[in-house]
């Protein structure tokens, strides 16, 4: 099993010029960023991954636990 890690997605919604942030938990970027366009486009379907813009995208680890 591969070390998930928390993703703070920070990103700016082009319409009203807001920022705001987004964690997931992932176990590279790349699944952190389909990930967070997944979540996005679940929960705002006027975005469409075209109407925010992903400003940064910081990484930090999570504990795995295993066997409890």
């Amino acid at each position: 099993m591969q070390e998930m890690k928390n993703y703070t997605i920070d990103f700016v919604d082009l319409r009203n010029k807001k920022y705001f942030y987004h964690v997931i938990s992932a176990e590279s970027e790349n699944k952190a960023i389909l990930g967070f366009r997944r979540y996005m486009l679940k929960n705002d379907s006027s975005i469409e991954g075209r109407d925010y813009k992903i400003e940064s995208i910081k990484c930090e680890r999570k504990a795995f636990v295993s066997g409890w």
